[in-house]
């Protein structure tokens, strides 16, 4: 056998196997998209197709994990239209990877609420998981370890809330995050160990209870409707009083 054609023998092993591999990495987004949906459309979501509007909402989830220096990807996108028109609620399926974007890192499933009633100060208030035991102690270790980039750590003098909640906020506002972290105390311990991003128009929740995972293929719908209700539950709150 020539040389050329072991050369071109080897080319073509290769195209089949970078071929297989896409085939297989659309196969499993196309499976793992129609588990979304399973759970989503029958709660009145639909799939948001503009692009415009996943752009401003890419812009809007870059307060998520500030610790984060990486890419993010916002890959499947879902929205729901309260049924005031007040606000509406978005399911992103958002994913961390390497500045490069060599390595895709985590996968988060978030929800966003976005209205123009809310004009929130920047705060971020990340739930202890554990927060009890040897996990929860890790974490508040953790978090004195690696601050939250442009944020300073509060507390609100509440021993139990400060120990299963985690708050930053911007340094010139931290009165008024503190007097909204009193009115929306009864709804984030209804959140468990969710985390919130708040800033100007959005209410942001996530949670590693509810998992994401392509190779697994699974996450919890339970979570996901605990979530949507804690967005709104914490709108209703806030709407008409974040602005002082």
């Amino acid at each position: 056998m020539s040389y050329s054609m072991i050369v071109v023998l080897t080319l073509l092993g290769f195209s089949l196997v970078a071929g297989l591999f896409i085939y297989l990495t659309v196969l499993d987004a196309g499976r793992w998209r129609k588990k979304i949906e399973t759970a989503l459309l029958p709660m009145g979501f639909e799939v948001c197709p503009s692009k415009e509007e996943k752009t401003a909402l890419a812009q809007r989830l870059l307060i998520v994990n500030p610790r984060h220096q990486g890419r993010r990807l916002l890959m499947n996108l879902y929205r729901r239209l309260s049924a005031d028109g007040s606000h509406n609620i978005y399911f992103c399926d958002y994913r961390f990877a390497s500045a490069s974007g060599n390595a895709q890192g985590t996968q988060w499933f978030i929800i966003c609420l976005v209205s123009r009633e809310l004009d929130l100060p920047r705060f971020l208030i990340d739930g202890v998981p554990g927060a009890s035991g040897t996990a929860g102690k890790l974490f508040h270790g953790l978090s004195k370890a690696f601050p939250m980039p442009g944020l300073e750590r509060i507390k609100t003098g509440d021993a139990e809330f400060d120990k299963r909640f985690c708050i930053y906020a911007d340094s010139g506002k931290v009165k008024q995050v503190l007097r909204i972290c009193e009115r929306i105390t009864p709804a984030l311990r209804a959140t468990g160990s969710a985390s919130l991003d708040a800033q100007g128009d959005r209410l942001i929740l996530s949670s590693i209870e509810m998992g994401a995972g392509l190779p697994r293929q699974t996450f919890d719908p339970q979570e996901l409707m605990r979530l949507i209700s804690a967005a709104s539950n914490l709108f209703e709150t806030l709407g008409h009083q974040a602005h002082e």
